[in-house]
């Protein structure tokens, strides 16, 4: 009884650890590290080739992306410095060499193994100069060996080579593990973001990702990407996981290209090729046009200038005095005043007695009586002005001024004579 309750137990627990895997499971797509192989055996064959030639060896092709961590070659005569690299076809001739590395001096007598840190991506070729020394080859067993006279072992440098024979391969060999697998397609792509996926394979180590992107295809180059940073899930660095990194702020309908790049002690590796995607156009429809900047208002018109005042009405003549007893003329209008025309109009009589005042003051102005006669008929002539601008007072004296003044006339006629 005893038995079956420890079964039952043990069954129970085993059942429970299943579920909880089962539950929590990875936190993504993970691969079991793949060994990276790339050239022929390192071992004596049965011929050598001279240094001073850069050489490609397509014999075993690079099986997986990743870094190369060793490498092994076998020289019949030693050299003294050895510069090994991974190499893509670009087009029919045409090779590119994607990573290089110096190794140093090698010497004969013995497979030689040096430590290395070379990005490779599945399907590349391992090459390698040297000035001097013979490397071991063989000249049949299906290799195929192409060269190029001189160093060509610049990084992003592309040349055309010669094949040196369909069944040449060389003592190196290369070893390494798959560092970084792939990106993938992109995920939740809405108008102005996307969720950008990778997966990350390492062998007994942990990695940094850093995630890359851009309106254009940066390469393996981190320069060359407009955009970079970590994901956002897992942290930083990562075991084996896949990772994704969710971009915002994207254009609409604006194609973007991503990539990532996984360093540890190992080295820094690239996925084979970058991928894209196309933002969505958005749903609310096209921003309208800015509208045009109104046309400047016409200038005011300037104001009319305004009327002349009308002239004002004329002063009222002053009403004429009432006219004095016995005829006497009444006194003149408030607004009269001094008028030739008032003195020569009905004023005959006046003006007779100024000019015989007048003559007489001139025939009179000699002699002893002379001053006499003369104060009488000045007396005449300002009768006759006064009376003239209508002084009545002096009515009364008309006859005496008038006889006076005749009487004048005559006296200084008479006297002329005498």
């Amino acid at each position: 009884m005893a038995k079956r309750r420890v079964f039952a137990a043990a069954l129970a627990m085993s059942i429970l650890f299943l579920a909880i895997a089962a539950i929590v499971g990875n936190p993504g797509t993970a691969h079991a590290a793949t060994a990276i192989d790339i050239g022929a055996a390192a071992q004596v064959y049965g011929y050598n080739v001279l240094g001073g030639k850069t050489l490609i060896d397509k014999t075993n092709p690079a099986n997986a992306s990743g870094v190369l961590t060793q490498i092994q070659t076998y020289f019949a005569a030693s050299t003294s410095a050895l510069t090994v690299g991974t190499y893509y076809n670009t087009s029919g001739n045409n090779y590119t060499c994607r990573a290089s590395q110096s190794v140093g001096a090698v010497t004969l007598g013995g497979v030689r193994t040096y430590t290395v840190s070379l990005q490779v991506v599945s399907g590349d070729f391992i090459g390698c100069y040297f000035p001097d020394g013979n490397i071991y080859e063989e000249g049949s067993g299906g290799g195929d060996l192409w060269y190029k006279a001189g160093q060509y072992t610049t990084p992003g440098s592309s040349n055309v080579f010669a094949n040196l024979g369909t069944s040449y391969k060389m003592a190196l060999y290369g070893t390494g593990f798959q560092l970084f697998d792939s990106v993938s397609a992109a995920s939740l792509v809405s108008p102005t973001g996307a969720r950008l996926n990778g997966d990350l394979v390492a062998a007994g180590d942990t990695a940094t990702v850093t995630v890359y992107w851009g309106m254009s295809d940066g390469g393996q180059t981190a320069g060359n990407w407009q955009n970079s940073a970590s994901p956002t899930s897992p942290g930083q660095p990562q075991a084996v996981a896949a990772f994704y990194y969710d971009a915002y702020n994207l254009t609409t309908a604006t194609t973007y290209y991503f990539s990532a790049a996984a360093t540890n002690a190992d080295g820094t590796v690239w996925p084979a090729a970058s991928l894209s995607f196309t933002t969505l156009l958005g749903t609310g429809g096209a921003t309208g046009a800015t509208g045009a900047t109104g046309a400047t208002g016409a200038t005011g018109a300037q104001g009319q200038k305004g009327d002349t005042g009308a002239q004002g009405p004329a002063g009222d003549n002053g009403t004429q005095g009432e006219q004095g007893i016995q005829g006497l003329q009444g006194p003149p209008g408030a607004s009269g005043g001094f008028s030739w025309d008032v003195l020569w109009e009905g004023n005959t009589m006046y003006l007779l007695l100024l000019i015989l005042g007048s003559f007489g003051f001139l025939v009179l102005s000699t002699g002893k009586r002379g001053a006499l006669w003369a104060l009488v008929a000045a007396i005449c002539a300002v009768g006759g002005i006064l009376e003239g601008i209508g002084m009545p007072w002096l009515q009364i004296a008309e006859g005496v001024i008038l006889g006076l003044s005749i009487l004048s006339l005559l006296r200084g006629t008479i006297r002329g004579k005498a």
